[in-house]
């Protein structure tokens, strides 16, 4: 496929369900942020510019859990680069800030389908 086949739609052309989608993430992404502090979370980083908001539990593996704030965790570039190139390394950290009962709880939810408590700010 050449890369000019691979052009994004323009936000004016998407259906209603896809302008949806991208309206549900900003509002996952900006709540996170919010309850972050809009810092990284990692251990002694206090970056606060060019955070990105990662979804622990995969989004593709887990829709149930996409708009969860309680999957989200938000970082600086690097920290996001780290999770992704030592995945084994980056869960560990992850699950280390959030500590064993959250830890437990959000896995039972990825796997259950269960419903986040913290995804209240979603209208269903």
């Amino acid at each position: 496929m050449k890369q000019s086949q691979l052009k994004r739609t323009p936000m004016s052309k998407r259906s209603p369900q896809q302008s949806s989608v991208t309206h549900l993430d900003q509002r996952w992404r900006a709540s996170a942020k919010a309850l972050y502090g809009s810092r990284c979370a990692f251990a002694h980083c206090n970056e606060v510019k060019d955070l990105v908001v990662h979804h622990i539990y995969g989004k593709k593996a887990f829709p149930h859990l996409r708009h969860a704030v309680d999957n989200a965790l938000v970082c600086c570039v690097e920290h996001h680069k780290y999770i992704h190139d030592y995945p084994t390394l980056g869960k560990t950290e992850i699950h280390n800030y959030l500590g064993r009962d959250a830890s437990e709880s959000l896995y039972t939810l990825a796997h259950q389908g269960g419903k986040s408590k913290k995804q209240e700010w979603r209208k269903d």
